[in-house]
């Protein structure tokens, strides 16, 4: 089998063919960002080759996996009653895609929160972010990230106040240039009273609970006072930053005139009506300056201030909101590309590997069988050819190539030069046969001639012997014998 590499085809070229291919694409907003949120999928197409000319009619095909699992199983010409695997979807460009299996999104903007819409209805986040469908259009609603470099009036200044604390920033103005007495207190709790007059810089606290508080703003008249709700502060669980901003009061609060007086009647912070401006867990006790000029501390995090103000004889404001930086909101539209081809048979969530397509018909045979599945959201296609099965008669012949070349014929040579027959030279040369020879040549072999002579003549037969005439004694032949032999020893040895 030949191994077929992948076409990977992105969006773009999916939209471009879809006049030619009969592809269905889903159209997207001219605004929308296009994004993939699918899962990896296939197109497998099976075409005969020019000389098979058409598919033969009922050619059953399976998807094998490299464990051996079929994946899926169809009947070529027929993709749309295929049978997947579970887990895995065959589809059709009128498939419903609600079903599938998608990806987590999240929004790649820089800003907070944002609100996800699919038409009119809301998508409810999870914690990895938001499951979409593919194929729709959603809008995204969101609060950009702000730079405070680009604040209106930004000085530059910054500060930290530390969880479970509160801070007032006097400024030094309020040492001499007030008549006025006045300041903040917790409604819980009056004796927490911060006066501003004769006091500058900035004074932290960490005499209140951790939460909101409505403050109060007073006005010390003569022997008496003169109070008024004034914001709430916000004393946090965590270290939280604030910025300062430095702008016309006019500008700032739309409440006072540019010159740093209030109303028609001109009457002058510190002097006729108490003013403060309240952020998060920090009050800001300014004064403006010849140009009306004010500073303001404001929360990183609200990104907004309110203001309270509180006359002698009495009213004022409540400390609401009177400036937000917050950034408008914007909008970002999305488009869950996705497509899927109208021939073949497209396999759906199919994981990354290496897949075989086969059939069990033995008259026909298959090329670019084998395709690789990486794990890429864009589409994946593979071209299947189906062709007659070539007769392999030879085959046999073919594999018997190796059994004229076996090892075990090559491996025979040593049994011709086995060592066994070459070492068996010491037998005919052993050491007993060479040491035979001093039994040849023993002394007594060569005195033994007496010995010889004897019983020689003792292998005779017996006979009646010889007497003797002096003496009339019968000697036998033996005894006369064995008398003449130790004679002529003691002969041989007188010589």
């Amino acid at each position: 089998m030949k191994t077929k590499i992948l076409k990977r085809v992105t969006a773009a070229a999916v939209a471009a063919a879809v006049a030619s291919s009969g592809v269905v694409a889903f159209a997207a907003d001219d605004n929308a960002k296009s994004i993939q949120i699918n899962k990896p999928y296939l197109n497998l197409t099976v075409t005969a080759d020019e000389a098979l000319g058409e598919l033969p009619e009922g050619l059953e095909l399976k998807l094998v996996g490299a464990d051996g699992s079929v994946v899926a199983q169809w009947t070529a010409g027929a993709e749309t009653d295929a049978k997947p695997a579970d887990g895995i979807y065959a589809i059709t460009p009128r498939s419903d895609l609600s079903v599938l299996p998608v990806e987590p999104f999240v929004p790649d903007v820089d800003g907070k929160d944002g609100k996800m819409y699919q038409s009119y209805a809301y998508v409810t986040p999870e914690a990895d972010g938001y499951y979409l469908q593919l194929g729709k259009e959603y809008r995204y609603d969101y609060t950009p990230a702000v730079n405070l470099e680009e604040i209106p009036g930004y000085t530059g200044k910054t500060m930290t106040v530390k969880a479970g604390e509160w801070a007032v920033s006097i400024e030094p103005a309020f040492e001499n240039d007030v008549t006025m007495g006045y300041g903040i207190f917790p409604e819980e709790n009056r004796n927490l009273e911060v006066l501003f007059k004769g006091q500058k810089g900035t004074l932290t606290f960490d005499n209140l609970s951790v939460g909101t508080h409505e403050m109060w703003c007073t006005v010390k008249i003569n022997s008496g006072s003169v109070s008024g709700t004034g914001g709430i502060l916000n004393v946090k669980d965590h270290d939280s930053r604030y910025f300062q901003v430095n702008g016309n009061i006019a500008e700032l609060t739309h409440y006072f005139n540019a010159d740093g007086t209030y109303g028609e009647d001109k009457l002058k912070i510190g002097e006729d009506v108490a003013l403060y401006f309240i952020s998060g867990g920090v009050v800001t006790a300014s004064l403006p300056d010849e140009d009306g000029n004010i500073s303001v501390w404001v929360d990183e995090e609200t990104l907004s201030f309110g203001m309270a103000t509180e006359f002698r004889n009495g009213g004022g404001r409540n400390g609401s909101t009177v400036k937000s930086f917050i950034p408008k909101t914007a909008t970002q539209y999305y488009t869950t590309t996705f497509s899927v081809p109208d021939t073949g048979l497209t396999l759906y969530n199919i994981p990354a590997g290496e897949y075989t397509v086969t059939t069990s018909d033995a008259d026909y045979q298959l090329e670019n069988a084998v395709v690789t599945v990486t794990d890429t959201k864009d589409l994946q296609t593979a071209e299947i050819i189906v062709k007659a099965a070539e007769i392999q008669t030879e085959k046999p012949v073919e594999t018997e190539t190796p059994a004229e070349t076996t090892a075990p014929e090559e491996t025979e040579k040593p049994v011709e030069t086995v060592e066994p027959e070459e070492t068996e030279k010491p037998e005919e040369t052993t050491a007993p046969e060479q040491t035979e020879k001093p039994a040849e040549t023993t002394a007594p072999a060569e005195t033994e001639a007496p010995e010889a002579e004897v019983p020689g003549n003792s292998q005779l037969p017996e006979d009646n012997g010889e007497q003797n005439p002096e003496t009339g004694v019968t000697v036998s032949s033996a005894a006369l014998a064995a008398a003449a032999a130790i004679a002529l020893v003691i002969s041989k040895k007188r010589k």
